[in-house]
């Protein structure tokens, strides 16, 4: 039809008066811009009110039931993304619920432990003293999303909270133990659980350059074999990768390290 659409909205009507060339011209003329401004002022009072962007509402906003409803999702997105890893590492799904947040209930991004050493991310909790980031397990889920793309690690489940409650205390330590030797450990991953080594190497301690059969967790983020940093320590007495000085009560013990190790090593069967 040649027409645009939609169609433009119609200029307010207008007055058109010649030029004034006399008195009474002059009046006319006068007469025709009043007019002319009532006519804009009524135009202006016709149109709609302009309208306000929409506020997406803060987790603290929400009513109850919204609120129920993205934490339910949140732990819905994070189980497929569990389940997601569990298919591809295949053997080795056993390691998966180590690198989840007791919290949040998704995959470690920015992990931070506790002096007892129970990790959690760091933004779903308080921060609190004795907090250390975790650069092995960090580190090791940053491998896992590059190795499995699929489950999509790197995106966040759930939205933290506004504000975050302390970490939660845990009686005690899990008597984990520690592991036996293992020479080959790396070796036999590689072959029997079809792990790569590139992934098991953000695992390995500093000093030894072997998977630590006891990790300890420095105030650096990294991790330590105990009885070959304690030896380092008498030594030395100061931390083997940043120089700095470190004693032997800044050490806390690296639960989710070991959580990993002990799972690899009774798929590995070792006695």
């Amino acid at each position: 039809t040649g027409r645009e659409w939609p169609p433009a909205a119609p200029a307010p009507p207008r007055i058109v008066a010649c030029e004034p060339t006399g008195k009474l011209s002059r009046r006319v003329a006068s007469c025709v811009a009043s007019l002319n401004k009532i006519l804009n002022s009524a135009a202006l009072l016709d149109a709609p009110p302009p309208v306000e962007p929409r506020r997406l509402a803060s987790p603290a906003s929400l009513p109850p039931r919204m609120e129920a409803w993205r934490m339910f999702r949140g732990k819905d997105l994070a189980e497929h993304k569990a389940n997601t890893l569990r298919a591809c590492l295949g053997t080795a799904a056993t390691i998966v619920e180590a690198l989840r947040c007791p919290v949040s209930g998704d995959f470690f991004q920015d992990p931070v432990t506790d002096r007892l050493g129970h990790t959690f991310e760091r933004s779903w909790v308080q921060p609190a003293d004795g907090l250390r980031q975790n650069l092995a397990i960090k580190n090791f889920i940053q491998a896992l999303a590059k190795h499995c793309p699929a489950a999509r690690l790197r995106d966040s489940a759930g939205v933290p909270p506004e504000a975050p409650e302390p970490p939660p205390q845990v009686a005690g330590v899990p008597e984990l133990g520690p592991l036996p030797e293992l020479d080959d450990f790396q070796e036999e991953v590689q072959s029997q659980l079809k792990l790569p080594e590139h992934l098991t190497n953000h695992l390995v301690c500093d000093v030894s350059f072997g998977i630590p059969r006891d990790p300890m967790l420095a105030p650096s983020g990294i991790t330590f074999d105990k009885d070959y940093i304690l030896d380092w320590l008498n030594k030395s007495g100061t931390d083997p990768r940043t120089s700095q000085s470190l004693k032997k009560t800044d050490l806390v013990p690296n639960l989710a390290v070991s959580r990993v190790v002990h799972a690899l090593a009774e798929l590995l069967r070792v006695p």
